[in-house]
């Protein structure tokens, strides 16, 4: 990843809690920017879910179902599945002047 987007990364992980969560979520299932973890990878997204943002729910639910990072669990799969699909999807917007700070 180049550095001037791994930069960006950092920025919103401390500017928008909850996107930014979802975003290092991205980094460690993906290994951009990161050595892949899966376990990382959870507990990013799980901080996402705890804060009600629908995609960390429906990524801590796949890692659930997959066994990636966590035990593998079909129940607990679900409920944050059912948890995403529930909700509307966030309204938060990231402005071009995040990056340019």
């Amino acid at each position: 990843m180049p550095e001037e987007i791994y930069h960006n990364y950092e920025k919103l992980t401390k500017s928008l809690p909850g996107i930014g969560d979802i975003l290092k979520g991205h980094q460690f299932l993906n290994g951009n920017g990161e050595r892949q973890d899966f376990k990382k990878a959870a507990e990013f997204y799980a901080k996402a879910a705890n804060m009600g943002y629908p995609e960390g729910m429906y990524n801590l639910g796949q890692l659930y179902y997959e066994g990636n990072g966590v035990k593998r669990d079909y129940k607990e799969a679900m409920k944050w599945f059912l948890k995403a699909a529930n909700l509307k999807p966030s309204d938060v917007t990231v402005s071009h002047s995040t990056f340019q700070k």
